[in-house]
């Protein structure tokens, strides 16, 4: 008879309702057991519960016989594994003397999350497993409810997190909306293995970006490898890159790893990718197309698993229309692409970056300079920096060498550029062609400098404050003077 007794429909509501409050999965698996092992006499029952995330299963078990160390069953694995490959129940009605075995999937809308299998005492000559089957697929159903809630539960936990806490870098620095949006780029993709090519002006950090991406992916174990495809001559970066046999060319005394090889498993990092010569073009292409490589001067083909980060300072549209890249590598290259602001267009974020900058040369110095007093924080934000991130550190090095004062750095100790009026480059020179901030004032500049810093805070004036670089009083007299 497949009818369910009253006892059993008792202790089914009793397992519903109770464990459906319970927010704590193994808490909710171990009640579960305990109470089919009290009330409906099965033994030896065993919860799988697969994690997809970490590919790893995780099981609890009433039975203290069971060693639960040896319950590593994966899917397709065993019998729980198939069962929970295949969605399918499996019943053995003489897997041990005097017991039969049945275990069943646990599943919600098609979607299986692990597997409940059970030993019990089985009468000699009995092939009718339906009634067991009935009872266990009627808790299976209730476990999978609690898995699902937890399982959503977290999923709204972690979103919360990311609102509440976005990604932040360790080694990435900005509170600019570009820098955030920099930083939101870099964790998505930092999820995936796909193509990513970094654009920006020399200086912005595309290696940092590139670093970032990696050591923040499921590869981070693995080599992370960089190649500066504009500092080799043509001849030795295909060496560099794809590896050579001894005797290949003169010089090649012995058998040597390329860089696409010894970054296998991981990543690798080809900075000025536009200054490759369409001959190189051609068997990168063959790389990415194949994930094969052919050292210099021999024939054996080795198969590589690397991902690929390019970055140039070059418009590569427009190289392409002058022939001189290839579109279909473009293509390849350019899955995912993020731009680098330039300094001048992240303002909020100079004066924190010179704070630091600041922090980190006192240091090596063995000085005591603490801040940048307000005259030099007027010029670093009047500034065009033609040479990014990168001129910055190197203006705020030598400020804090030449500083003669205990605790600040004055305009006396920055670089005479920064004094010049950034129009009498004319566009060009210094500049290199590069806009200027010429036609942007001072006072906005401060006051987007101020709003983001504010916002940043939220609200706290006085944290502002220490970011900026100025007194509270300056920023409530700057919040009255622009109206905020």
């Amino acid at each position: 008879m497949n009818q369910l007794t009253y006892n059993e429909l008792l202790v089914l509501n009793h397992i519903t309702t109770t464990v459906l409050q319970e927010d704590n999965l193994k808490n909710a698996i171990q009640q579960i057991l305990l109470m089919i092992q009290r009330e409906l006499k099965f033994q030896k029952g065993v919860i799988s519960i697969y994690d997809r995330q970490k590919q790893e299963v995780f099981h609890e078990a009433y039975d203290h016989e069971i060693d639960q160390d040896k319950l590593s069953y994966l899917p397709g694995e065993e019998i729980t594994g198939e069962v929970f490959e295949t969605g399918m129940p499996i019943i053995i009605p003489n897997l041990e003397k005097d017991f039969a075995f049945i275990c069943v999937p646990i599943q919600i809308r098609k979607v299986i999350y692990g597997t409940l299998s059970v030993h019990f005492e089985n009468i000699e000559g009995k092939n009718d497993f339906s009634h067991e089957l009935i009872i266990l697929n009627q808790i299976s159903l209730i476990i999978g409810e609690v898995v699902k809630k937890i399982a959503d539960q977290q999923e709204i936990a972690d979103l919360r997190e990311q609102i509440d806490h976005p990604f932040k870098s360790q080694h990435i620095i900005g509170n600019s909306s570009k820098m955030k949006f920099v930083l939101e780029q870099i964790q998505t993709v930092a999820k995936s293995s796909i193509s990513v090519l970094i654009t920006g002006e020399t200086g912005t950090g595309k290696e940092l970006v590139a670093s970032e991406i990696h050591y923040s992916s499921k590869q981070k174990e693995k080599p992370f490898i960089t190649v500066n495809c504009g500092a080799l001559p043509e001849g030795v970066i295909e060496s560099e890159l794809f590896g050579h046999k001894k005797g290949a060319f003169t010089g090649a005394i012995d058998n040597r790893m390329g860089k696409f090889e010894a970054a296998n498993g991981g990543t690798i990092f080809l900075d000025e990718i536009g200054e490759l010569s369409l001959s190189l073009q051609v068997k990168l292409l063959r790389v990415l197309q194949s994930k094969e490589v052919i050292r210099l001067g021999e024939n054996q083909v080795r198969k590589i698993d690397v991902r690929i980060i390019t970055a140039t300072n070059k418009d590569l549209e427009k190289e392409i229309a002058k022939g001189n890249f290839r579109a279909d590598l473009y293509y390849r290259l350019n899955v995912f692409h993020i731009y680098l602001p330039a300094l001048r267009e992240r303002g909020a974020d100079i004066i924190l970056l010179a704070d630091l900058f600041i922090q980190k040369f006192s240091v090596q110095l063995k000085k005591d300079i603490k801040r940048l007093d307000t005259p030099s924080i007027d010029m670093l934000m009047s500034y065009h920096w033609p040479g990014n991130v990168r001129e910055l550190e190197n203006v705020i090095e030598r400020a804090c060498l030449l500083s003669f004062s205990e605790t600040e750095v004055t305009p006396e100790d920055l670089p005479d550029e920064l004094t010049r009026d950034p129009s009498s480059d004319g566009g060009s020179g210094a500049t290199g062609g590069l806009p200027s901030l010429a036609g942007v004032s001072l006072a906005e500049l401060e006051k987007q400098a101020i709003i983001e810093t504010l916002a940043l805070c939220k609200g706290n004036k006085a944290e502002a404050s220490r970011l900026l670089g100025i007194t509270e009083k300056s920023v409530y007299n700057k919040l009255k003077k622009y109206g905020l």
